[in-house]
């Protein structure tokens, strides 16, 4: 079949006119009119109703509309890999990624793709998740971040989203530090380190709406403007935070104990968004293998 066929019969649907889609394909109406029926007969269909003043699409027009886009998205696309297929970068993957990600399995995530795809050059914004949502910019394709939060963003799309587990985080000289569970109404009990307003507005107001409905008001000591701020909170054992288990990199926890929880109200749900404006079968397979990677560090 000849993918010019194609071309012009999608031509007609999208100008809604034989004649338009003539002038726009540079061919004449009757041209276009010879090549759609030659079209209808190799493929033993009829793709136009023309009973009316106006060429309709039948039923089967729909459908092998739909399929026809997506052969010339995929043909087209194919060409462009091919021609740059010998420059440095062929692709560019632009990543928000809240900076408490940051030393995270992200970034072995990301090592292991380029080096199965070294034509692509991924670029990466990490900054407080109140800076990534307020601040965030239409170049951004994915951002990594909380799910309330990004699903406040109209311009992008919810990929997937992970459940992840609420532990807290002690200093190796805490008293918690050899044990594995606690229950969460037994946090009652400690000096509590949490995130500031400014850092995350959700994170601030969640925490403490979660250990209310456990049952206490919680002691706050210290309410911390970055992550890394947090962790030294921790370290020095001026308190206890409550984080997900997921934002813990191994550097992390070469100076700090987890301790899981159980019969608590604390949540957090990670997600990936993906710009609408650039979803493509590229982002689609980065972000798949992103997520698959987090899924497995979570379960591990």
């Amino acid at each position: 079949m000849d993918l010019r066929k194609l071309e012009y019969f999608i031509a007609c649907v999208d100008y809604k006119s034989f004649t338009q889609a003539a002038i726009h394909c540079n061919i004449s109406q009757t041209g276009i009119s010879q090549q759609i029926r030659a079209l209808e007969d190799e493929l033993g269909i009829v793709l136009f109703d023309r009973s009316g003043y106006r060429a309709r699409l039948t039923l089967e027009g729909k459908k092998f509309y739909r399929r026809c886009k997506h052969i010339l998205d995929d043909y087209n696309r194919a060409i462009i890999e091919i021609q740059n297929i010998n420059k440095k970068y062929t692709y560019k993957i632009k990543l928000g990624l809240s900076e408490e990600m940051k030393n995270s399995y992200i970034y072995k995530f990301l090592q292991t793709y380029i080096k199965k795809n070294p034509d692509v050059n991924i670029e990466i914004k990490e900054d407080k998740p109140n800076a990534i949502i307020k601040n965030y910019t239409d170049e951004f394709h994915v951002i990594l971040g909380n799910l309330v939060e990004l699903s406040k963003l109209a311009e992008f799309e919810i990929a997937k989203t992970i459940e992840c587990n609420m532990v807290a985080i002690t200093s190796n000289d805490h008293y918690l530090n050899d044990v594995d569970e606690i229950e969460g109404i037994a946090l009652a009990s400690e000096e509590i380190v949490i995130f500031s307003k400014e850092y995350s507005m959700f994170y601030h107001e969640e925490i403490i709406k979660n250990f209310e409905i456990d049952g206490f008001k919680p002691n706050i000591v210290h309410i911390a403007d970055s992550f890394s701020e947090l962790i030294l909170m921790v370290f020095l054992n001026k308190g206890i935070a409550v984080l997900p288990k997921e934002s813990l990199s191994k550097t992390n926890l070469e100076n700090i104990n987890f301790v899981n929880i159980k019969n608590t109200n604390h949540k957090y749900k990670y997600s990936a968004a993906i710009n609408k404006k650039y979803m493509n079968s590229e982002i689609n397979d980065f972000v798949d293998g992103m997520m698959n990677e987090f899924y497995e560090y979570h379960n591990s």
